[in-house]
């Protein structure tokens, strides 16, 4: 046999032997062993909350040769030995560690109960009395900051009116004070809060049956005007007058036109806290 064919069959044999015993005679031979991991935390049961951050950290051995992956799960979510994750989801989590190289695999999961938290606050801030117009909508949004799952319940004088996270659709008609409750609740616990509504009247307004400046009326006609409150009536009174003369102190004036000529008509609404509304027209018949 030539002695370059001896050198192969003798390299050969060199190599089907290291193979059979792991490589560990032939110098300069990369050498695998079995992962194995140890982690910054020792239990296996452990506990979060909803928007939270979750880390734990892995330290795979040998160091430089092992390739990390994490799982929640069963998905991939990391490829790193440091995991850090939020969980937007309460309950039972399943978060598994895998290392692996070239002698094999080391695989370590653990349970995660994850909580829910309850953060809430309202639009209207920590206020326990606020003021509104009469006929003007209630609109209050309680705005969710942490926390899934919640229960919303508006309460308006004692009677729940809805269960959205914004109360809306309540037109406030009466000059009063009404007793607003909320509450939101979900499986971390409940937020409420109470709140008083005080119900203004509006500036004064008075509409009018005919807005024209200048009247015309045949002789012996009648002529009828009327005065509505639209806001702002409370303890209210009126007073109209032909040339000076009061001729009414109703919301209605009826004038019978029995003489010819032109005439100046005013009218004057006063309210219980003093606003008021003048109007004036010139009749003539």
């Amino acid at each position: 046999m030539k002695t370059l064919d001896l050198i192969k069959a003798y390299m050969l044999m060199l190599w089907v032997a290291a193979f059979a015993t792991g490589c560990e005679d032939i110098p300069g031979a990369i050498v695998y062993e079995e992962p194995v991991a140890t982690f910054s935390v020792e239990e296996t049961n452990l506990s979060s909350e909803v928007d939270k951050v979750f880390e734990i950290t892995a330290y795979p051995q040998p160091e430089g040769k092992v390739y990390s992956k994490w799982y929640v799960d069963d998905v991939l979510e990391s490829s790193n030995a440091s995991f850090s994750y939020i969980f937007k989801t309460p309950g039972l989590k399943k978060i598994c560690y895998v290392a692996k190289n070239g002698a094999g695999e080391f695989t370590r999961c653990f349970n995660v109960a994850v909580g829910d938290i309850l953060s809430i606050r309202l639009s209207i801030g920590d206020s326990t009395r606020i003021e509104r117009l009469q006929y003007e909508e209630l609109m209050i949004a309680a705005i969710v900051e942490a926390g899934v799952d919640i229960t919303h319940k508006w309460e308006v004088d004692g009677i729940e009116v809805s269960s959205d996270n914004v109360l809306s659709g309540i037109m406030l008609d009466e000059i009063k004070t009404h007793q607003v409750k909320y509450t939101g609740t979900n499986s971390a616990g409940t937020y409420s809060h109470d709140f008083a509504v005080d119900v203004l009247d509006r500036p004064l307004q008075v509409d009018f049956s005919n807005k024209e400046a200048k009247l015309r009326m045949a002789l012996n006609d009648i002529l009828h005007l009327k005065a509505t409150i639209l806001y702002g009536g409370v303890g209210a009174t009126h007073e109209w007058k032909i040339d000076g003369t009061t001729v009414s102190t109703s919301d209605e004036l009826t004038h019978l036109c029995n003489a010819a000529g032109v005439y100046t008509i005013t009218y004057k609404c006063v309210n219980g806290i003093g606003e008021q509304v003048t109007r004036s027209w010139e009749l003539e018949v």
